[in-house]
């Protein structure tokens, strides 16, 4: 039992040795504040349940490519249709479209990104407005009004917080529409959307190819997740069997709808999962090794008061209350520090963009993991240690009275503990490492062009006043001429995706060469352009010409293909003059390749389907679907930023109805492409650095330790002539083998992980890793060789005699 003496007995040593307190306490609230850091983000992105009543029972289905075992696009309005007429599983159905809505006031014009949806949207949450209503089962009839809810964010952004806006009617991608609702603030389902319009897809055929959906629904009662999927995985099989060329390949997959959100990220928090724990464990590994050579050093007391007849657990209990007082004030500050780094950081790992319900924030799941937390590190390093000198061995060697004594046994596990924090180690610093060369990649990634001094913005037509292809190429011929007539503008250009950013997907194959994989079409990026799309962007073509005004809709259907996929079509000569299938799952025409380009990187430039996808550019006038939106390009004079305000008035007195986003530089735009990257980094770094620190902290302590029980060993050795430089080489075999153990240990590690960390993590090569990897092998190596010196050049300083009665 405790006492009130032994806690006192026990403040009183821990503030005489005040260094072994602070290091200890130092050491574990660094530890779990990165770990716990690092388990909120896991813990936001993984385990944070939609904050809705039976929000786990809400799912999504999305369209799954069986070929790629990846999530591919939407489902078409027939697949809906289709769906909604046979599924069971599902109690509510509705379809959401993801829209970029044109929203016009009197007074102003913005773009609001939202969804078309219907009034079972908001059954899902049941979740009340602030203002006004929400989508009725009236807004779902066939000749219903178009109406409109927003978000709180949306209403302070477009009203101004206007409280008589409900009611009011606005025009919404340029149709009258009356605005029913706002919803209270943080209301953004599904995932992180400002607009809900009112919204019923057509029951098109299924030759209509039309819509790009999702679905969203709520179990039933006692309807699992695995048997929804198995549902409409046999549902796509149908469609699949009965209609095999257009849906080739194609089937869907139900996830609830965290699970979809958290998919994407899911290698990201596992390594940031595998990094806490590594964290966590380092810290315990360090103060283990403390808190058994403090022991250690303190044999001869101990065995003093055994042999006085002091019982083992009594002299032990002291430790015990020793390592109770430490945690606690680690454990205070730690939680402190935590909440200090999740404070500032909250708005830093966790986007705008990223789903609503993802908040990083210090709340009581975070308290009870790192209450979790510190209960395991306590009985790895407070009790552990203390079981360890209980032992029979441990007080047989303490009776000698040898200094360290635990002998063999403890040597084998102090020798296992540096080995593995060797290898956490590397596997911390090889990561950060090439996180840094990533992120060093996307920045002076070559997208294929000169993106100095180019301006750019997005611009999405309402489809109902630009419904016919001549009315919107004829808009964009407009805007570009006012736009041109500004001083300082040299030239400019639209185009549906610009490098850097997803264009559209399509599949191509040759009407020569089969190219087709395993019944899969060959996929690319599909890009409208303006006929000055090169110029703008100051590249020339590789063959053929560009396009010009005599290619319009009822001109020779013309295409410009990318270096790689002209390759592919014509792997003997020239590909210009040659026809290509576009779309040939949906029937799509053919194209007759009049001009060959540059490669350009399309999406971001990581490891992953799209942008090392081939490119496929059409000439404006005659494909521009209306639900596409433009990116405007702007070659500039100086610094494209002077002309931000300007684009955005002219682009106004164009045409009121429609709005450009906040115009960006092209160089911020490819920068932001690095943004996972950084992320990665903010977290990597802290971790790095603590995991370096407690590597050498633990190899110096055990090294101490070593030193401890054989100084009398070196001053025989001393005595009997044998030099220093042998006795280095004696003690430090045992480093060499640790570090080599720790080295091995930790690249095997790295290479479980290196397989999935190449295709959606790392802009690195193989041979980069290997360079990486030396050079993290070469720093580490010297840590630990010094670590390990630092108490053998201590011994050396002492006198054969002094050496023999060090006890």
């Amino acid at each position: 039992m405790v006492t009130l003496f032994d806690v006192k007995q026990a403040a009183v040593r821990l503030y005489k040795d005040k260094k072994y307190s602070f290091v200890i306490v130092l050491a574990i609230s660094f530890g779990l504040a990165i770990s716990l850091f690092l388990y909120a983000q896991v813990h936001t992105r993984l385990l944070t349940d939609l904050p809705f009543v039976d929000g786990d029972k809400i799912v999504y289905v999305s369209r799954f490519e069986r070929e790629r075992q990846r999530l591919n696009g939407g489902l078409q309005d027939y697949d809906a249709y289709y769906f909604q007429q046979r599924q069971t599983t599902l109690d509510t159905f509705t379809t959401v479209e993801d829209r970029g809505f044109t929203v016009a006031t009197e007074s102003s014009t913005h773009q609001v990104w939202g969804v078309a949806t219907t009034s079972v949207l908001f059954q899902l949450t049941n979740e009340a407005p602030l203002l006004g209503r929400t989508l009725l089962p009236s807004d779902d009839l066939p000749n219903a009004a178009p109406v409109l809810v927003i978000s709180y964010s949306a209403w302070k952004r477009v009203f101004q917080g206007d409280t008589s806006a409900v009611g009011r009617t606005i025009t919404v991608d340029g149709k009258p529409t009356t605005l029913v609702g706002v919803m209270r603030e943080g209301y953004r389902f599904p995932t992180n959307e400002d607009a809900w319009l009112s919204y019923v897809p057509p029951q098109a055929s299924v030759d209509a190819v039309s819509g790009w959906l999702g679905i969203m629904g709520k179990l039933k009662p006692g309807i699992s997740v695995a048997q929804a999927d198995e549902e409409f995985k046999r549902l796509a099989a149908e469609l699949e069997r009965d209609h095999n060329k257009i849906y080739m390949g194609k089937s869907v997959k139900v996830e609830t709808q965290t699970q979809v959100r958290a998919t994407p990220i899911m290698l990201m928090t596992q390594v940031m999962t595998v990094v806490a724990i590594s964290v966590l464990l380092m810290s315990c590994f360090s103060v283990t090794s403390l808190v058994i050579v403090r022991m250690l050093s303190n044999a001869k007391e101990a065995a003093i008061k055994n042999a006085l007849g002091v019982s083992a657990k009594k002299i032990m209990l002291l430790p015990l209350v020793e390592s109770f007082f430490l945690y606690a004030v680690a454990g205070a500050l730690g939680l402190l520090f935590c909440a200090l780094a999740i404070e500032y950081a909250a708005g830093f790992v966790v986007s705008e963009w990223d789903p609503f319900w993802w908040q990083l924030s210090f709340n009581q799941p975070i308290v009870f993991a790192g209450l979790g937390f510190l209960v395991i590190a306590w009985l790895i390093t407070g009790i552990v240690p203390v079981l360890m000198a209980t032992s029979k061995r441990f007080y047989r060697q303490l009776n000698s009275g040898k200094k360290g004594g635990a002998g063999n046994q403890t040597g084998k596990l102090m020798n296992s503990v540096v080995a593995l924090q060797v290898a956490c180690t590397f596997v911390l610093m090889l990561f950060t490492g090439v996180a840094f060369s990533s992120f060093y990649n996307v920045l002076n990634t070559d997208y294929g062009f000169n993106s100095e001094n180019l301006l750019t913005s997005f611009i999405k037509l309402p489809p109902s006043k630009y419904a016919e292809l001549t009315d919107r190429v004829n808009f964009y011929e407009k805007l570009g001429d006012e736009f041109s007539r500004i001083p300082g503008i040299q030239q400019v250009t639209f185009a549906a995706a610009i490098p850097g950013r997803y264009g559209y997907l399509s599949t191509v194959n040759s009407t020569e060469i089969d190219l087709t994989n395993s019944g899969e079409y060959l996929q690319a990026t599909e890009i409208p352009i303006a006929d000055n799309h090169f110029k703008t962007m100051g590249l020339h073509l590789l063959e053929g010409r560009a396009f010009t005004p005599a290619d319009g809709e009822s001109a020779e259907l013309v295409v410009i293909v990318g270096a790689k996929l002209a390759k592919k079509l014509s792997p003997h000569g020239s590909a210009i003059g040659k026809k290509m299938h576009l779309n040939p799952d949906k029937s799509g025409p053919l194209l007759t390749i009049v001009g060959v380009a540059p490669d350009l990187v399309y999406g971001p430039p990581i490891s992953f389907f799209e942008s090392s996808m081939e490119t496929i550019y059409r000439p404006m006038r005659q494909i521009l679907p209306v639900w596409a939106g433009v990116y405007l390009i702007a070659k500039t004079d100086g610094d494209p930023f002077q002309w931000t305000d300007s684009l955005l008035k002219t682009a106004r007195i164009v045409d009121a109805q429609v709005a450009l986003e906040e115009p960006h530089s092209m160089e911020e735009v490819l920068a932001d492409n690095a943004s996972r990257f950084e992320m990665l980094l903010f977290n990597f770094m802290p971790a790095t650095l603590l995991a370096f620190i407690m590597s050498a902290l633990s190899i110096y302590a055990i090294s101490a330790r070593v030193m401890l029980q054989r100084t009398n060993d070196i001053g025989v050795m001393k005595a009997l002539g044998i030099d220093d430089q042998r006795i280095t080489r004696l003690f430090m075999r045992d480093t060499y083998i640790k570090l080599c153990s720790g080295l091995i240990l930790g690249a095997l590690c790295f290479a479980l992980f290196l397989p999935g960390i190449m295709s959606q993590l790392i802009v690195v090569s193989y041979w980069s890793i290997i360079g990486i990897a030396i050079s993290v092998t070469l720093v580490l190596s010297v840590l630990v060789i010094f670590a390990s010196r630092i108490p053998l050049f201590q011994a050396h300083r002492l006198s054969p005699q002094e050496a023999i009665n060090k006890i």
